[in-house]
């Protein structure tokens, strides 16, 4: 799942990819109410657009492709729970 994650990482370098450990940061998995792994969380403008639980990386660059401003605006960002 990684090496996915990160080949999406490099093709859209404008938006910010963030990978949580969820044993480190309970705070955080609860805040996300991570209850699966892997959890992406899609947000955009601050708020949480969309989310997707499991290794649909597919679904995740539709995402990336349709969200205006997605590949060039910083506001947005993935919050991602992938396996290493």
């Amino acid at each position: 799942m990684a090496p996915k994650i990160c080949a999406l990482a490099e093709k859209y370098q404008n938006v910010l990819f963030l990978q949580v450990d969820v044993e480190d940061m309970k705070t955080v998995a609860r805040e996300y109410e991570v209850r699966a792994m892997p959890t992406f969380v899609l947000m955009q403008n601050g708020e949480e657009d969309k989310r997707v639980v499991g290794g649909n990386v597919w679904e995740l660059e539709q995402w990336l492709k349709a969200t205006p401003g997605a590949p060039s605006a910083p506001t947005h960002g993935l919050v991602c729970n992938a396996d290493k």
